[in-house]
């Protein structure tokens, strides 16, 4: 996978995920970086064996929300979800009692706009890193090999390659879900189908939010507060 990244633009991170979420490092182009990092990583401790799935992609989520351009999590896992707490018979040494579901990585990854593609690599992983992947525009892969996983690999690079950017301008009209259908006018159908949160004001995008918006929406406070 990384010997496919050619473009110095890329930016790649690298975290591991077990009862803990350990973010190795920041999205970097130096691959000899991570492929030093990816060699240091080692087989936890009994206690540090648990696979926290959907914690870890919850983590990795706010740590990709600040980065710029298309932001795509893959997720290379060999089993389901099986949280400390519910399993150790102690609370997790974190987290206490509170668990992380499938619904809180989904609502995380609809926020931030982060694409996600799943890698089973044993053949019994959870349904619920299908749903997230799936909810992210993604699939999950399976994998049994160091050859498969390749495979896998190059696939999900040349799918994030192949990807089309659209820019939709919603409407002032408040709404909890809207469906918004896109058609390509030549060429095949889109393979995949993704659900995101954009948030607005005044109907148009955040990032388009500047003082000429602040300023009459300011001023309408001021107004209210006068008049009450």
């Amino acid at each position: 996978f990384l010997d496919s990244v050619d473009n110095p633009l890329d930016r790649i991170a690298v975290a591991t995920f077990n009862t803990n979420y350990t973010l190795l490092t920041d999205p970097t182009n130096s691959l000899r970086t991570i492929d030093a990092l990816l060699e240091e990583i080692e087989q936890p401790q009994p206690d540090g064996a648990y696979t926290e799935l959907f914690r870890g992609v919850i983590a990795a989520t706010e740590d990709l929300s600040e980065a710029k351009g298309r932001r795509v999590l893959i997720v290379l896992s060999d089993g389901e979800d099986y949280p400390f707490a519910r399993h150790a018979g102690r609370p997790h040494p974190t987290f206490g009692s509170v668990y992380a579901s499938r619904d809180d990585a989904i609502a995380g990854i609809r926020m931030h706009g982060i694409g996600v593609f799943g890698i089973d690599f044993t053949g019994s992983g959870d349904p619920g890193l299908a749903d997230i992947a799936r909810d992210g525009g993604g699939t999950v892969y399976l994998a049994r090999s160091e050859s498969a996983l390749e495979t896998v690999y190059r696939d999900i690079r040349s799918l994030i390659l192949d990807e089309y950017r659209l820019r939709y301008r919603a409407s002032i009209l408040p709404t909890e879900f809207r469906r918004v259908r896109v058609s390509p006018a030549t060429g095949p159908e889109p393979q995949a189908v993704r659900r995101y949160f954009a948030g607005t004001i005044f109907g148009e995008p955040r990032d388009d939010f500047g003082i000429a918006f602040a300023i009459p929406f300011f001023a309408a406070i001021a107004g209210a507060l006068l008049l009450g």
